[in-house]
C-alpha cells in the first residue's frame, strides 16, 4: 500500500467485520450481529403447560444470573483493560487516575441500572412463573386422548 503504514492497514482490517455487518444488514442480509435477539423455537401444541412455564423459569433465572454477575465477566474485564491501555498512554499519573475514575463511576452505573432491570423486571417474572408452575402442579391432570 503506497502512502500508507502497516499500522493503518492493521487498523482497516480489524475495522472491516463492524463496518460489513450494518451493509449486510440494510440490504437483505440476515446480520443479527449486536442485535441480541434469537427467534424462539417453535412450540408443539402437544408439549403441557407446566413445561412450557419451567423452561421459561430457567430462562428467566439465567438472565437474572447474567445481569447480577455484569461485574464478573464483562465490566472487570473490560474496565482493567480500558485502564490499563489508557494509563500506558498517558503522559501524566493524576490524568491516568482520573480517568480511572471516570471509567469506575460510569461502570458502576451500568451495575446499578442492571441491578435495577433485575429488580424491576426479572424477579416479578420469576415470582409470577413460580406461582403459575405451582397452580399448574395442583390442577388435577386431565389427558386427552387424540
Amino acid at each position: 500500500m503506497p502512502g500508507r503504514s502497516l499500522g493503518e492497514a492493521l487498523l482497516g482490517l480489524a475495522l472491516a467485520p463492524l463496518l460489513a455487518s450494518p451493509i449486510a444488514a440494510a440490504d437483505g442480509g440476515s446480520s443479527d450481529a449486536g442485535t441480541g435477539s434469537r427467534a424462539a423455537p417453535p412450540w408443539p401444541c402437544c408439549r403441557p403447560v407446566a413445561t412450557f412455564l419451567r423452561l421459561q423459569l430457567d430462562l428467566v433465572v439465567s438472565q437474572r444470573r447474567l445481569l447480577l454477575t455484569v461485574p464478573l465477566w464483562y465490566l472487570g474485564p473490560l474496565g482493567v483493560g480500558v485502564v490499563l491501555f489508557f494509563a500506558g498512554a498517558s503522559p501524566s499519573p493524576w490524568l491516568s487516575g482520573a480517568y480511572v475514575a471516570i471509567v469506575a463511576v460510569f461502570f458502576h452505573r451500568l451495575y446499578r441500572l442492571n441491578r435495577a432491570a433485575v429488580a424491576s423486571e426479572l424477579e416479578p417474572r420469576e415470582r409470577e412463573l413460580r406461582l403459575w408452575i405451582e397452580l399448574v402442579d395442583q390442577e388435577p391432570r386431565q389427558d386427552v386422548e387424540r
